[in-house]
Protein backbone atom coordinates (compact mmCIF):
# COMPACT_ATOMS: atom_id res chain seq x y z
CA UNK A 1 0.00 0.00 0.00
CA UNK A 2 2.96 2.45 0.98
CA UNK A 3 4.70 1.84 -2.39
CA UNK A 4 1.03 2.16 -4.23
CA UNK A 5 0.55 5.46 -2.43
CA UNK A 6 4.34 6.69 -3.35
CA UNK A 7 3.59 6.08 -7.20
CA UNK A 8 0.47 7.39 -7.23
CA UNK A 9 2.13 10.97 -5.70
CA UNK A 10 4.81 10.66 -8.10
CA UNK A 11 2.84 10.19 -10.77
CA UNK A 12 0.38 12.99 -9.79
CA UNK A 13 3.77 15.28 -9.76
CA UNK A 14 4.41 13.90 -13.05
CA UNK A 15 1.18 15.00 -14.10
CA UNK A 16 1.20 18.24 -12.66
CA UNK A 17 4.76 19.29 -14.16
CA UNK A 18 4.11 18.17 -17.23
CA UNK A 19 0.48 20.12 -17.77
CA UNK A 20 1.07 23.50 -15.88
CA UNK A 21 2.43 26.15 -18.13
CA UNK A 22 6.31 27.35 -16.84
CA UNK A 23 6.88 23.74 -15.66
CA UNK A 24 9.89 22.71 -16.32
CA UNK A 25 8.37 19.28 -17.53
CA UNK A 26 8.79 16.70 -18.91
CA UNK A 27 5.51 17.97 -20.98
CA UNK A 28 3.25 15.04 -22.72
CA UNK A 29 3.05 15.00 -26.14
CA UNK A 30 0.00 16.05 -27.00
CA UNK A 31 0.56 18.93 -25.58
CA UNK A 32 4.04 19.76 -27.30
CA UNK A 33 1.53 19.06 -30.65
CA UNK A 34 -0.67 21.85 -29.40
CA UNK A 35 2.33 24.64 -28.59
CA UNK A 36 4.01 23.48 -32.30
CA UNK A 37 0.51 24.08 -33.42
CA UNK A 38 0.29 27.85 -31.64
CA UNK A 39 3.87 28.75 -33.08
CA UNK A 40 2.48 27.61 -36.44
CA UNK A 41 -0.56 29.86 -36.15
CA UNK A 42 1.60 32.66 -34.92
CA UNK A 43 4.05 32.30 -37.61
CA UNK A 44 1.50 32.59 -40.52
CA UNK A 45 -0.21 35.33 -38.77
CA UNK A 46 2.19 37.72 -37.70
CA UNK A 47 5.73 37.53 -39.10
CA UNK A 48 6.33 39.81 -41.85
CA UNK A 49 7.96 37.63 -43.77
CA UNK A 50 8.23 33.65 -43.30
CA UNK A 51 8.09 32.16 -46.58
CA UNK A 52 11.10 33.75 -47.97
CA UNK A 53 13.44 30.39 -48.14
CA UNK A 54 11.05 28.03 -47.74
CA UNK A 55 7.86 28.10 -48.94
CA UNK A 56 4.10 27.62 -47.12
CA UNK A 57 3.66 24.36 -47.68
CA UNK A 58 7.57 23.63 -47.11
CA UNK A 59 7.14 25.26 -43.70
CA UNK A 60 4.23 23.46 -42.68
CA UNK A 61 5.32 20.07 -43.79
CA UNK A 62 8.45 20.84 -41.15
CA UNK A 63 6.50 21.48 -39.03
CA UNK A 64 4.31 18.59 -39.30
CA UNK A 65 8.00 16.22 -38.96
CA UNK A 66 8.73 17.93 -36.21
CA UNK A 67 5.07 17.09 -34.42
CA UNK A 68 5.51 13.56 -35.88
CA UNK A 69 8.74 12.96 -34.25
CA UNK A 70 7.42 14.25 -30.45
CA UNK A 71 5.90 10.59 -29.31
CA UNK A 72 7.63 10.56 -25.63
CA UNK A 73 7.27 12.93 -22.71
CA UNK A 74 10.32 16.01 -22.86
CA UNK A 75 11.75 18.94 -20.91
CA UNK A 76 11.69 22.05 -22.17
CA UNK A 77 15.77 21.48 -23.82
CA UNK A 78 14.41 18.36 -25.41
CA UNK A 79 11.77 20.48 -26.89
CA UNK A 80 13.70 23.22 -27.85
CA UNK A 81 16.29 21.21 -29.73
CA UNK A 82 13.51 19.45 -31.89
CA UNK A 83 11.90 22.89 -32.75
CA UNK A 84 15.10 24.93 -33.83
CA UNK A 85 14.76 23.40 -37.57
CA UNK A 86 11.91 25.10 -37.68
CA UNK A 87 13.40 28.22 -36.80
CA UNK A 88 16.31 27.98 -39.17
CA UNK A 89 13.65 27.20 -42.12
CA UNK A 90 12.53 30.88 -41.68
CA UNK A 91 16.07 32.39 -41.95
CA UNK A 92 15.10 35.66 -39.56
CA UNK A 93 17.67 36.09 -37.00
CA UNK A 94 14.97 38.22 -35.53
CA UNK A 95 12.66 35.34 -34.52
CA UNK A 96 13.93 33.22 -31.59
CA UNK A 97 12.44 30.78 -28.79
CA UNK A 98 14.51 30.52 -25.72
CA UNK A 99 13.90 29.77 -22.01
CA UNK A 100 11.29 32.21 -19.94
CA UNK A 101 13.21 35.39 -19.38
CA UNK A 102 13.19 34.66 -15.28
CA UNK A 103 15.19 31.23 -16.33
CA UNK A 104 17.89 33.05 -18.65
CA UNK A 105 18.05 35.80 -15.65
CA UNK A 106 19.16 32.71 -13.74
CA UNK A 107 21.54 31.31 -15.96
CA UNK A 108 23.13 34.34 -16.35
CA UNK A 109 23.87 35.19 -12.51
CA UNK A 110 23.56 32.14 -10.34
CA UNK A 111 24.48 28.88 -12.48
CA UNK A 112 28.83 28.32 -12.54
CA UNK A 113 29.81 28.71 -16.23
CA UNK A 114 33.19 28.55 -17.60
CA UNK A 115 34.99 32.29 -17.31
CA UNK A 116 36.37 32.99 -20.53
CA UNK A 117 34.97 35.59 -22.85
CA UNK A 118 36.44 34.57 -26.63
CA UNK A 119 37.30 35.56 -30.02
CA UNK A 120 36.03 33.30 -32.99
CA UNK A 121 37.93 33.67 -36.24
CA UNK A 122 36.77 31.18 -38.62
CA UNK A 123 36.97 27.76 -37.22
CA UNK A 124 38.78 28.49 -34.41
CA UNK A 125 38.67 30.15 -30.86
CA UNK A 126 40.76 32.30 -29.30
CA UNK A 127 41.39 33.45 -25.76
CA UNK A 128 40.18 37.11 -25.55
CA UNK A 129 39.82 37.84 -21.48
CA UNK A 130 39.40 35.68 -18.35
CA UNK A 131 36.37 36.64 -16.60
CA UNK A 132 37.87 36.50 -13.38
CA UNK A 133 40.15 38.29 -10.98
CA UNK A 134 43.49 35.99 -12.14
CA UNK A 135 44.91 34.64 -15.05
CA UNK A 136 45.33 30.72 -15.16
CA UNK A 137 46.04 31.25 -19.42
CA UNK A 138 47.50 33.37 -21.35
CA UNK A 139 45.24 35.89 -23.60
CA UNK A 140 45.78 35.48 -27.12
CA UNK A 141 45.82 31.69 -26.53
CA UNK A 142 44.34 29.44 -29.17
CA UNK A 143 41.59 26.91 -27.41
CA UNK A 144 42.11 23.73 -28.67
CA UNK A 145 39.61 21.73 -26.35
CA UNK A 146 37.65 21.91 -23.52
CA UNK A 147 37.46 18.84 -21.51
CA UNK A 148 37.93 17.13 -24.53
CA UNK A 149 35.54 18.67 -26.75
CA UNK A 150 37.08 19.84 -30.20
CA UNK A 151 36.85 23.21 -30.76
CA UNK A 152 35.25 23.06 -33.84
CA UNK A 153 32.73 20.55 -32.44
CA UNK A 154 31.99 23.10 -30.22
CA UNK A 155 31.68 25.78 -32.26
CA UNK A 156 29.19 23.39 -34.50
CA UNK A 157 27.24 22.45 -31.54
CA UNK A 158 26.47 26.05 -30.09
CA UNK A 159 26.05 27.12 -33.27
CA UNK A 160 23.28 25.20 -34.63
CA UNK A 161 21.16 27.24 -31.63
CA UNK A 162 21.90 30.80 -32.69
CA UNK A 163 19.47 31.82 -35.68
CA UNK A 164 20.87 33.89 -38.64
CA UNK A 165 19.60 35.85 -42.08
CA UNK A 166 19.73 33.14 -44.36
CA UNK A 167 22.98 31.75 -45.35
CA UNK A 168 24.72 34.55 -42.59
CA UNK A 169 27.71 33.28 -40.96
CA UNK A 170 29.15 36.03 -38.99
CA UNK A 171 26.43 37.36 -36.96
CA UNK A 172 26.78 33.55 -35.51
CA UNK A 173 30.32 33.55 -34.59
CA UNK A 174 29.86 37.22 -32.62
CA UNK A 175 27.13 35.85 -31.10
CA UNK A 176 29.31 32.59 -29.98
CA UNK A 177 31.82 35.63 -28.46
CA UNK A 178 29.32 37.39 -26.93
CA UNK A 179 27.62 34.83 -24.60
CA UNK A 180 29.93 31.78 -24.72
CA UNK A 181 30.26 30.87 -21.58
CA UNK A 182 26.52 30.34 -20.85
CA UNK A 183 26.02 28.65 -24.65
CA UNK A 184 28.74 26.52 -23.57
CA UNK A 185 27.02 25.38 -20.13
CA UNK A 186 23.78 25.01 -22.20
CA UNK A 187 24.53 23.28 -25.15
CA UNK A 188 27.94 21.75 -25.07
CA UNK A 189 29.29 20.74 -21.41
CA UNK A 190 27.39 21.20 -17.40
CA UNK A 191 30.52 20.97 -15.85
CA UNK A 192 31.63 22.98 -12.78
CA UNK A 193 35.15 22.61 -13.68
CA UNK A 194 37.35 22.37 -17.08
CA UNK A 195 40.53 20.97 -18.41
CA UNK A 196 41.62 23.58 -21.13
CA UNK A 197 43.98 22.72 -24.36
CA UNK A 198 45.58 25.36 -25.21
CA UNK A 199 48.60 26.24 -27.90
CA UNK A 200 50.47 29.67 -26.99
CA UNK A 201 51.40 32.27 -29.75
CA UNK A 202 54.80 30.55 -29.81
CA UNK A 203 53.13 27.25 -31.06
CA UNK A 204 53.40 25.35 -27.25
CA UNK A 205 50.49 23.04 -26.54
CA UNK A 206 49.61 22.98 -22.96
CA UNK A 207 46.62 22.03 -20.50
CA UNK A 208 45.02 24.12 -17.68
CA UNK A 209 42.30 23.55 -15.35
CA UNK A 210 39.72 26.21 -14.63
CA UNK A 211 36.78 25.91 -12.17
CA UNK A 212 33.11 27.29 -13.04
CA UNK A 213 31.68 30.78 -11.61
CA UNK A 214 28.61 32.43 -11.82
CA UNK A 215 28.31 35.52 -13.44
CA UNK A 216 27.88 37.24 -10.04
CA UNK A 217 30.84 35.70 -8.70
CA UNK A 218 32.67 36.98 -11.92
CA UNK A 219 31.56 40.85 -11.45
CA UNK A 220 32.57 40.56 -7.63
CA UNK A 221 36.12 38.95 -8.55
CA UNK A 222 37.49 41.49 -11.26
CA UNK A 223 38.88 44.91 -10.25
CA UNK A 224 37.12 48.16 -11.78
CA UNK A 225 39.02 49.72 -14.93
CA UNK A 226 37.85 52.90 -14.69
CA UNK A 227 34.68 54.41 -15.61
CA UNK A 228 32.77 52.79 -18.95
CA UNK A 229 33.59 54.18 -22.17
CA UNK A 230 30.69 56.15 -23.88
CA UNK A 231 29.18 54.49 -26.84
CA UNK A 232 29.99 57.31 -29.37
CA UNK A 233 33.66 58.50 -29.40
CA UNK A 234 35.86 60.44 -31.33
CA UNK A 235 39.47 59.87 -32.52
CA UNK A 236 41.89 62.27 -33.91
CA UNK A 237 44.89 60.84 -35.52
CA UNK A 238 47.24 63.47 -36.97
CA UNK A 239 49.88 61.76 -39.11
CA UNK A 240 46.84 60.64 -41.02
CA UNK A 241 44.39 63.17 -41.03
CA UNK A 242 42.11 61.00 -39.85
CA UNK A 243 39.14 61.09 -37.88
CA UNK A 244 37.66 58.14 -36.29
CA UNK A 245 34.39 58.05 -34.93
CA UNK A 246 33.34 54.90 -33.01
CA UNK A 247 29.95 54.18 -32.84
CA UNK A 248 29.30 50.81 -30.68
CA UNK A 249 25.30 51.40 -30.37
CA UNK A 250 22.74 52.88 -32.66
CA UNK A 251 20.03 51.74 -30.71
CA UNK A 252 18.34 55.88 -29.15
CA UNK A 253 17.03 54.25 -26.29
CA UNK A 254 20.99 52.90 -25.31
CA UNK A 255 22.08 56.66 -26.19
CA UNK A 256 19.38 58.46 -24.00
CA UNK A 257 20.44 56.28 -21.20
CA UNK A 258 24.42 57.11 -22.08
CA UNK A 259 23.40 60.49 -22.03
CA UNK A 260 24.70 61.58 -25.20
CA UNK A 261 22.30 63.78 -27.61
CA UNK A 262 23.25 61.99 -30.94
CA UNK A 263 22.18 64.98 -33.42
CA UNK A 264 24.37 67.44 -31.00
CA UNK A 265 27.60 64.94 -30.79
CA UNK A 266 27.18 64.71 -34.62
CA UNK A 267 27.24 68.66 -34.80
CA UNK A 268 30.33 68.76 -32.67
CA UNK A 269 32.43 66.30 -34.51
CA UNK A 270 31.65 67.64 -37.36
CA UNK A 271 33.26 71.12 -36.05
CA UNK A 272 36.01 69.46 -34.83
CA UNK A 273 37.09 68.16 -38.21
CA UNK A 274 36.42 71.26 -40.34
CA UNK A 275 38.40 73.09 -37.16
CA UNK A 276 41.60 70.08 -37.87
CA UNK A 277 41.35 70.21 -41.85
CA UNK A 278 40.66 66.23 -41.21
CA UNK A 279 40.51 64.34 -44.77
CA UNK A 280 39.61 61.34 -44.10
CA UNK A 281 36.76 60.50 -41.77
CA UNK A 282 36.35 56.71 -40.37
CA UNK A 283 32.87 55.25 -39.03
CA UNK A 284 33.20 52.09 -36.90
CA UNK A 285 29.92 50.54 -36.67
CA UNK A 286 31.28 47.07 -35.57
CA UNK A 287 28.60 45.85 -32.93
CA UNK A 288 26.31 48.45 -33.58
CA UNK A 289 22.19 47.84 -34.18
CA UNK A 290 19.08 49.52 -32.90
CA UNK A 291 15.34 48.88 -34.48
CA UNK A 292 14.89 52.58 -35.24
CA UNK A 293 15.97 53.21 -38.77
CA UNK A 294 15.83 57.27 -37.61
CA UNK A 295 19.28 56.43 -36.13
CA UNK A 296 20.79 55.38 -39.72
CA UNK A 297 19.62 58.41 -41.54
CA UNK A 298 21.24 60.35 -39.07
CA UNK A 299 24.57 58.95 -39.17
CA UNK A 300 24.32 59.09 -42.47
CA UNK A 301 23.19 62.66 -43.16
CA UNK A 302 26.36 63.75 -41.72
CA UNK A 303 28.88 62.47 -44.78
CA UNK A 304 25.77 62.63 -47.62
CA UNK A 305 26.66 64.24 -50.76
CA UNK A 306 23.02 64.00 -52.34
CA UNK A 307 19.59 63.26 -50.83
CA UNK A 308 19.16 59.96 -49.47
CA UNK A 309 16.45 57.41 -48.59
CA UNK A 310 17.29 54.28 -46.30
CA UNK A 311 13.94 52.32 -47.36
CA UNK A 312 12.31 52.05 -50.21
CA UNK A 313 9.72 49.93 -48.72
CA UNK A 314 8.08 48.71 -45.11
CA UNK A 315 5.37 45.51 -45.29
CA UNK A 316 3.97 43.54 -42.21
CA UNK A 317 1.14 40.83 -41.97
CA UNK A 318 -2.41 41.90 -43.18
CA UNK A 319 -4.49 41.78 -39.99
CA UNK A 320 -7.81 39.77 -40.73
CA UNK A 321 -10.75 41.00 -39.37
CA UNK A 322 -12.71 38.10 -39.60
CA UNK A 323 -9.95 36.32 -37.32
CA UNK A 324 -8.96 39.08 -35.32
CA UNK A 325 -5.42 39.96 -33.99
CA UNK A 326 -3.00 37.87 -31.97
CA UNK A 327 -3.77 38.53 -28.13
CA UNK A 328 0.09 38.94 -27.78
CA UNK A 329 0.39 41.65 -30.35
CA UNK A 330 1.40 45.26 -29.21
CA UNK A 331 -1.62 47.08 -29.32
CA UNK A 332 0.34 50.38 -30.83
CA UNK A 333 1.27 47.83 -33.80
CA UNK A 334 -2.20 47.07 -34.39
CA UNK A 335 -2.96 50.49 -34.81
CA UNK A 336 -0.04 51.75 -36.54
CA UNK A 337 -1.03 48.59 -39.77
CA UNK A 338 -4.67 49.80 -39.62
CA UNK A 339 -3.77 53.89 -40.26
CA UNK A 340 -0.34 53.33 -42.12
CA UNK A 341 -0.12 50.35 -43.98
CA UNK A 342 -2.50 49.83 -47.30
CA UNK A 343 -3.54 45.75 -47.78
CA UNK A 344 -1.93 43.59 -50.62
CA UNK A 345 -2.06 40.23 -52.16
CA UNK A 346 -0.74 37.27 -50.07
CA UNK A 347 -2.00 38.60 -46.52
CA UNK A 348 1.05 41.33 -46.95
CA UNK A 349 0.25 45.25 -45.90
CA UNK A 350 2.86 47.86 -47.29
CA UNK A 351 3.48 51.25 -46.20
CA UNK A 352 1.73 54.07 -47.62
CA UNK A 353 4.00 55.07 -50.60
CA UNK A 354 3.29 58.99 -49.61
CA UNK A 355 4.81 58.08 -45.85
CA UNK A 356 7.15 60.33 -45.06
CA UNK A 357 9.75 57.23 -44.29
CA UNK A 358 9.93 56.40 -47.99
CA UNK A 359 11.09 60.12 -49.24
CA UNK A 360 14.49 61.27 -49.73
CA UNK A 361 16.06 63.27 -47.59
CA UNK A 362 18.58 66.23 -47.63
CA UNK A 363 22.15 66.12 -46.55
CA UNK A 364 23.35 68.22 -43.94
CA UNK A 365 24.49 71.85 -44.73
CA UNK A 366 28.34 71.11 -43.34
CA UNK A 367 28.35 67.65 -44.35
CA UNK A 368 31.93 66.14 -44.19
CA UNK A 369 32.62 65.88 -47.55
CA UNK A 370 36.18 64.13 -47.84
CA UNK A 371 37.14 60.42 -48.00
CA UNK A 372 35.01 58.20 -46.20
CA UNK A 373 35.66 54.69 -44.89
CA UNK A 374 33.06 52.64 -43.00
CA UNK A 375 34.40 49.56 -40.72
CA UNK A 376 31.53 46.78 -39.79
CA UNK A 377 31.51 43.29 -38.84
CA UNK A 378 28.86 40.51 -37.96
CA UNK A 379 27.10 42.27 -34.84
CA UNK A 380 26.41 45.00 -36.99
CA UNK A 381 22.87 45.54 -37.41
CA UNK A 382 19.38 46.60 -37.60
CA UNK A 383 20.29 50.43 -38.25
CA UNK A 384 23.73 49.69 -38.19
CA UNK A 385 23.56 47.26 -40.89
CA UNK A 386 21.24 49.42 -43.26
CA UNK A 387 23.66 52.28 -42.55
CA UNK A 388 26.63 50.21 -43.93
CA UNK A 389 24.21 49.08 -47.13
CA UNK A 390 23.67 52.85 -47.67
CA UNK A 391 27.10 53.88 -47.41
CA UNK A 392 27.64 51.03 -49.92
CA UNK A 393 25.20 51.52 -52.31
CA UNK A 394 25.25 55.25 -52.79
CA UNK A 395 29.05 54.83 -53.58
CA UNK A 396 29.93 57.73 -50.60
CA UNK A 397 32.05 55.33 -48.64
CA UNK A 398 34.40 52.31 -49.24
CA UNK A 399 33.40 49.09 -46.67
CA UNK A 400 35.91 47.49 -44.79
CA UNK A 401 35.23 44.28 -41.98
CA UNK A 402 33.03 41.52 -42.46
CA UNK A 403 29.70 40.96 -43.79
CA UNK A 404 27.00 42.64 -41.58
CA UNK A 405 24.22 40.66 -40.26
CA UNK A 406 20.98 41.71 -41.51
CA UNK A 407 20.20 40.63 -44.92
CA UNK A 408 21.14 42.56 -47.67
CA UNK A 409 17.70 41.88 -49.94
CA UNK A 410 15.45 42.99 -46.71
CA UNK A 411 15.44 42.16 -42.91
CA UNK A 412 12.91 42.23 -39.70
CA UNK A 413 12.47 44.36 -37.02
CA UNK A 414 11.09 46.83 -35.10
CA UNK A 415 8.01 45.88 -32.81
CA UNK A 416 7.81 42.27 -31.57
CA UNK A 417 5.33 40.07 -30.74
CA UNK A 418 6.34 38.70 -27.36
CA UNK A 419 4.46 35.61 -26.05
CA UNK A 420 4.88 31.99 -23.89
CA UNK A 421 4.09 28.74 -25.48
CA UNK A 422 1.13 27.70 -23.58
CA UNK A 423 2.38 24.18 -22.11
CA UNK A 424 6.04 24.31 -22.29
CA UNK A 425 6.49 27.91 -21.07
CA UNK A 426 9.61 28.45 -23.78
CA UNK A 427 9.17 32.38 -24.49
CA UNK A 428 8.76 32.81 -28.61
CA UNK A 429 9.90 36.25 -30.18
CA UNK A 430 8.35 37.10 -33.71
CA UNK A 431 9.50 40.57 -35.73
CA UNK A 432 6.73 42.21 -36.89
CA UNK A 433 8.17 44.55 -39.54
CA UNK A 434 10.09 43.86 -42.36
CA UNK A 435 12.47 46.86 -44.11
CA UNK A 436 13.35 46.72 -48.15
CA UNK A 437 16.82 48.97 -48.21
CA UNK A 438 16.87 51.36 -50.76
CA UNK A 439 19.09 49.78 -53.79
CA UNK A 440 20.01 46.36 -54.13
CA UNK A 441 22.40 44.26 -53.14
CA UNK A 442 25.59 43.28 -55.06
CA UNK A 443 26.09 40.12 -53.28
CA UNK A 444 24.33 36.84 -52.58
CA UNK A 445 20.64 37.11 -51.73
CA UNK A 446 20.77 34.98 -48.89
CA UNK A 447 23.51 37.14 -47.08
CA UNK A 448 24.10 40.57 -45.99
CA UNK A 449 25.78 43.05 -47.18
CA UNK A 450 29.25 42.17 -48.26
CA UNK A 451 32.45 44.99 -47.92
CA UNK A 452 34.55 45.90 -50.28
CA UNK A 453 37.51 45.11 -48.35
CA UNK A 454 36.93 41.95 -46.06
CA UNK A 455 39.28 42.11 -43.42
CA UNK A 456 38.97 40.51 -39.43
CA UNK A 457 41.17 40.72 -36.46
CA UNK A 458 44.57 38.97 -36.43
CA UNK A 459 45.31 36.52 -33.83
CA UNK A 460 48.35 38.20 -32.29
CA UNK A 461 46.36 41.42 -32.01
CA UNK A 462 44.36 39.74 -28.89
CA UNK A 463 46.99 39.01 -27.65
CA UNK A 464 49.00 42.42 -28.07
CA UNK A 465 45.50 44.28 -26.90
CA UNK A 466 45.02 45.76 -30.28
CA UNK A 467 42.70 46.16 -32.73
CA UNK A 468 44.41 45.32 -36.13
CA UNK A 469 42.06 45.79 -38.27
CA UNK A 470 42.22 49.85 -37.13
CA UNK A 471 45.49 49.83 -37.66
CA UNK A 472 46.01 48.42 -40.54
CA UNK A 473 42.83 50.97 -42.01
CA UNK A 474 44.97 53.88 -40.35
CA UNK A 475 48.48 53.00 -41.96
CA UNK A 476 46.17 52.28 -45.52
CA UNK A 477 45.32 55.93 -44.82
CA UNK A 478 48.45 57.86 -44.20
CA UNK A 479 50.28 55.84 -46.77
CA UNK A 480 47.53 57.18 -49.46
CA UNK A 481 47.38 60.66 -48.18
Amino acid sequence: MRIALMLLAVGLCFLGNAQTPGADGPFYPEKLHEDLEYMRSVLHRAHPDPYRYVTKAELDRGIDAIRDGIVVPLDRHGFLDLVLPMIHLVGDAHLTLDLPGDQRGWLRNDVPVIPLKVKVLGKSIFLEEELKGFRSLPVGAEILSINGHDARVILDRVGKHIPVDGSNTTLRQRRIESDFPWLFRRFVDASNNYEVAYRTNDGVQRTQRIFAMTGLEMDRSRKPTGGAMLPWRVFWDAESEAVWFTLRTLDLDSLERAEVQPDKFIAAMLKDTRRNKARTMVLDVRGAGGRDLASAELVFAAIAQQPFRVIQGMTVRTIDPLEGPLSALPQAHVEMVRDQFVPGPNGISHLRPDDHRLQSLPKMKKAFQGKVYVVCDGATRDAGAAFVMLAKRTGRARIVGEEVGSNALSFTGGRELVTLLPHSGLELQVPLMRYVPDGMPSGPLDHGERAHHEVEQQPWGIAKGKDTLREALLELIRELR
